[in-house]
């Protein structure tokens, strides 16, 4: 049976660090696919301070697609490059009716 299992990724840090950040993982995406560069949000400033986010969306790939083994070896990359910055991060997985939602991975 197939199903859609979501993945998402939330990024934040200040704007020096994000904003490095976020044209990298924007580089590793052009690199696997133009396809691929909608997921990515545009940098988002908070309302106070010098904080500043950006989402990977879910890719939508059902668990027998013939693309999830790019997209899990695209994502294991897109993380080992948020672990290596400043920056917390929390890696979810949703969607499933019958799994709970479940944090991944996370960066604080």
């Amino acid at each position: 049976m197939n199903r859609n299992i979501h993945r998402a990724l939330i990024v934040t840090g200040t704007i020096g660090n994000i904003y490095p950040l976020h044209t990298a993982v924007k580089d590793k995406l052009w690199e696997a696919g133009t396809d691929y560069v909608r997921l990515l949000s545009p940098l988002t400033a908070a309302m106070e301070g010098r904080l500043t986010s950006f989402f990977l969306a879910a890719d939508g790939c059902e668990e027998s697609s013939a693309t999830i083994e790019l997209v899990q070896k695209l994502r294991a990359e897109i993380i080992d490059l948020l672990r290596s910055a400043e920056c917390s991060f929390v890696d979810l997985e949703y969607g499933a009716k019958d799994l709970s939602p479940v944090v991944l991975s996370f960066q604080t």
